[in-house]
């Protein structure tokens, strides 16, 4: 119920029953609404770029943020009066097509008419020697061999049912000999591993992070063992039936097709 703009309740116990009918006095207690004493700020959605070589520009596009009233209504903000700051090296106000000049894990704190929202993001930017095309942090579905990657009691497997399962992919490091490293995860917060290094080992989920390479491609991309790197995530036995295991196999130089990969960004 709501009077005077605050939200009032009943008591269920005073509901009819086929027992008892409604009581006959009213009995109807105020409060105040209990959600937000304040607006808030909300990060709906992360910029679609969080990775950059030195020299390339900020570009913020695909950032939602929401501002929630207290009664729970929320606001689309408009981005032209967003800027950022950053602290790896001292304060600094950016906005889009500002360029970065040092590697690191940038912290970019979200300011909305100069008012610090609370809310943050990590990009980030690394050696101009990097080479080959980087795959963003996000969320995506995993295609493989006509299927997608699915997760089935803590194991991953092929399957071909809409909605794909989805999969956060985020870099965490970048070396100049072994390529990029990343870690691969789920909404819930576990990560994608292999149980050992053997052949024809199923990937499953594990609380403890584990670290892939992955390479993307014009038209496909490829996930490796981080540590040792023939190691290469495939559809076993290059079957695509649903409930084919999700294996790593050792196959050094270009890929078959039962081990190319499609990432697909979850809007």
């Amino acid at each position: 119920m709501v009077k005077d703009g605050r939200v009032g309740y009943i008591n269920a116990s005073r509901l009819k029953t086929k027992a008892k009918g409604l009581p006959k006095t009213a009995l109807i207690q105020l409060e105040e609404y209990p959600y937000l004493t304040e607006a808030k700020y909300r990060l709906v959605k992360y910029p679609s770029k969080q990775v950059y070589k030195i020299g390339e520009a900020f570009d913020s596009s695909g950032l939602i943020v929401h501002l929630e009233e207290v009664n729970g209504v929320r606001k689309l903000l408009d981005n032209s009066r967003i800027h950022f700051d950053y602290t790896i090296s001292g304060s600094n106000q950016i906005k889009d097509g500002y360029k970065f000049t040092n590697m690191g894990t940038y912290g970019m704190g979200i300011y909305y008419d100069g008012e610090y929202t609370g809310l943050s993001f990590d990009i980030m930017a690394l050696d101009t020697a990097v080479t080959g095309d980087l795959l963003d942090n996000g969320s995506y579905t995993i295609g493989l061999n006509g299927k997608y990657l699915k997760i089935v009691g803590g194991y991953i497997e092929l399957w071909d049912t809409l909605p794909a399962d989805k999969f956060i992919v985020k870099l965490v490091n970048y070396d100049s000999n072994r390529g990029p490293m990343y870690h691969i995860m789920t909404e819930d917060g576990r990560y994608v591993a292999q149980g050992s290094s053997s052949q024809g080992d199923q990937l499953l989920l594990r609380n403890m992070p584990h670290v892939w390479r992955i390479n993307k491609y014009s038209k496909f991309s490829t996930i490796r063992d981080y540590g040792k790197q023939d190691m290469l995530v495939n559809a076993s036995g290059a079957s695509s039936k649903n409930g084919t295991k999700v294996t790593i196999w050792s196959y050094k130089g270009s890929a078959p097709e039962h081990g190319k990969v499609t990432f697909t960004p979850v809007k």
